[in-house]
């Protein structure tokens, strides 16, 4: 028998874990970080013998490590399992384009928000977690609940179809929701003016 056990992984969850909203260090490791999606363990007995568990860590890219059970003691980072001598590579999930899209989109925001010295901690959500009914990844500017959270979805229909029932659940929190194009923004308190600006300049329309 083997049992799956999912870990906490740098940057990784999904909106509706980190909030009800949707349906949310240092400045250069931040984007390193974020690049770790998700991970679980595998562990179990056959013939009445323990198995060695593994875990499998997989990046925002697809990549996948296979690693020792002690690498879910501590959060571990893309940079930290390239580096590791213990960890292999697997193969690689596929992902779609519009995956990539919206990877791209989140590491183009991601990016800018770093280098205004904004910390932005987020990802793609892989398509084995997401939702049709919630965001396809999401990044948190600053610190909840005095920052932002940033909901992207694949494509423009998807961001429409959710957008009442985003407005009727931030009405209830009494947040302030906005919405340019693919993104939803979501305020729980109003921002400093630093804040705002770099999130006006690094989310075009925002």
């Amino acid at each position: 028998m083997v049992a799956l056990v999912a870990i906490v992984a740098g940057g990784c969850g999904t909106a509706t874990d980190r909030s009800n909203a949707t349906g949310t260090g240092r400045a250069t490791s931040v984007a390193d970080y974020a690049q770790l999606t998700e991970g679980s363990c595998a562990t179990g007995e056959a013939n009445g013998k323990p198995l060695k568990t593994s875990c499998v860590f997989v990046l925002a890219d697809g990549r996948r490590f296979s690693c020792p059970q002690r690498f879910a003691q501590a959060v571990q980072t893309a940079g930290s399992l390239e580096r590791s001598t213990a960890c292999r590579m697997i193969a690689s999930l596929h992902l779609s384009a519009a995956v990539r899209r919206v990877t791209a989109a989140i590491e183009s925001a991601q990016a800018c928000l770093v280098s205004r010295r904004v910390r932005a901690i987020g990802n793609a959500v892989l398509p084995a977690l997401a939702g049709a009914n919630s965001p396809d990844g999401e990044l948190i500017a600053g610190y909840l609940p005095n920052g932002a959270l940033i909901a992207f979805y694949g494509d423009i229909e998807k961001a429409r179809r959710l957008e009442p029932a985003v407005f009727r659940n931030d009405r209830r929190l009494r947040a302030q929701v906005e919405r340019s194009g693919t993104v939803t923004i979501f305020w729980w308190r109003p921002p400093t003016a630093t804040l705002r600006r770099a999130v006006q300049v690094c989310l075009p329309g925002a």
